[in-house]
């Protein structure tokens, strides 16, 4: 924090992801009412969570889910800027792309586990509903598709 107070930057380079490290200086500045520090974290932890893509499919969502408790412990239930990026990220994950059971079975874990991340969850789904049903509807699109698939897939629920 104190690098940040005079340069307006800090060093992140010695983890990865780094969002936990994000998270702990958002939550700093939040606390000690920095709000240039919130926001350059607040942009650092976005643009992180959009393009962190682990070869290993299960790893980048183990690691967004892995950052749930500290999200949701270190920001007031009020401040909804780090956690609407967080629910919207893993949202647009399932809902662009086939989701295997593990990774189901996680998120359904830390939703279990944290209940305003639950709440979140529930407000970011119904949210993307009314932009699904705002679409024209066909039967090419991957809401449709998707149980297509899980029926097929001896793996899927």
């Amino acid at each position: 924090m104190l690098d940040f107070l005079y340069t307006q930057t800090y060093d992140l380079s010695t983890t990865f992801p780094p969002l936990d490290d994000i998270i702990a200086l958002y939550a700093l500045g939040d606390k000690y009412a920095i709000s240039s520090l919130c926001q350059h974290a607040s942009h650092d932890f976005e643009k992180t969570i959009r393009n962190f893509r682990s070869p290993y499919p299960h790893s980048s969502h183990d690691i967004l889910l892995s950052c749930i408790p500290q999200l949701y412990g270190s920001t007031p239930d009020s401040d909804h800027t780090l956690k609407d990026l967080l629910v919207e990220e893993i949202i647009d994950r399932h809902c662009s792309s086939y989701t295997a059971r593990p990774d189901v079975e996680a998120l359904l874990e830390a939703m279990e586990e944290n209940a305003q991340f639950r709440k979140d969850m529930t407000w970011g789904l119904l949210e993307k509903g009314k932009e699904i049903n705002a679409k024209p509807r066909n039967e090419e699109s991957d809401f449709f598709v998707r149980p297509a698939l899980w029926a097929s897939d001896p793996s899927g629920p």
